[in-house]
């Protein structure tokens, strides 16, 4: 099992009724990244006065997370058309079509899957002393005690 395996793949999110929405299980670097654009991206404008100044659209950038992540649904209109996901234009414009709750509760399970790993998921470290140099130096978290 090679290290991207256990971040591919899809989940399946029942949104009631029959009807559900596939998302990615992680999406990529490059793909989160058009995710945190929205949210400023790491970058600030500073004014003449020194004040902080971001410009934040939480809306879009929770938008940007459903594009980014949903890779299929059984949605359709009243007479059995399936809603489409491209181009990109139609998947943005179905987005914008769920009802809020379906949207919420979509988002809720993109934004979990792309959080830190826990428990078993999260990167796991040896137990042994870590830091040290490669001369040998153990470094100061295998340090001996200090003598009194």
């Amino acid at each position: 099992m090679g290290f991207l395996d256990s971040y591919e793949g899809e989940e399946t999110v029942d949104v009631g009724n029959g009807y559900w929405i596939k998302v990615k299980k992680c999406l990529t670097r490059a793909e989160y990244q058009k995710v945190q654009d929205l949210l400023g991206g790491g970058r600030q404008t500073v004014n003449i006065s020194g004040s902080r100044l971001a410009s934040l659209d939480v809306g879009a950038s929770q938008v940007e997370m459903l594009v980014q992540s949903v890779t299929d649904w059984n949605l359709d209109d009243a007479d059995g058309t399936k809603w489409p996901l491209e181009p990109e234009k139609a998947k943005r414009g179905n987005i914008s079509r769920l009802p809020a709750p379906v949207f919420l509760t979509v988002y809720k399970v993109c934004d979990e899957l792309n959080g830190p790993r826990e428990g078993k998921e999260a990167a796991q470290f040896p137990d042994e002393d870590l830091g040290g140099a490669e001369d040998g130096d153990r470094g100061s978290a295998g340090a001996d005690p200090v003598p009194e």
